[in-house]
């Protein structure tokens, strides 16, 4: 049986600093006001305003009212709080 070696080359790639990336340290908390300013087919309308119901690692959980309970990324969201 022949086996092949294979050897893996670095490609040296910088990827641009996106939103999502600045939104790591995005902290929202329960119960805070928040606007969605996500486009998805069947999700909710951008500009919908809801509420935080739950906070996890990389989305949230927001009651945007007629448009239902949604868990949306952080990056979708942008606080009212100022």
């Amino acid at each position: 049986m022949v086996t092949k070696a294979y050897k893996q080359y670095k490609l040296n790639i910088n990827i641009p600093e996106n939103d999502s990336n600045k939104n790591k340290n995005f902290k929202i908390h329960k119960g805070e006001k928040v606007f969605y300013i996500g486009r998805h087919i069947n999700g909710p309308e951008s500009g919908s305003i809801g509420i935080v119901k739950n906070t996890l690692n990389n989305l949230a959980v927001i009651d945007l009212g007629m448009y239902g309970t949604w868990k949306i990324p952080y990056y979708y969201l942008q606080s009212l709080k100022n």
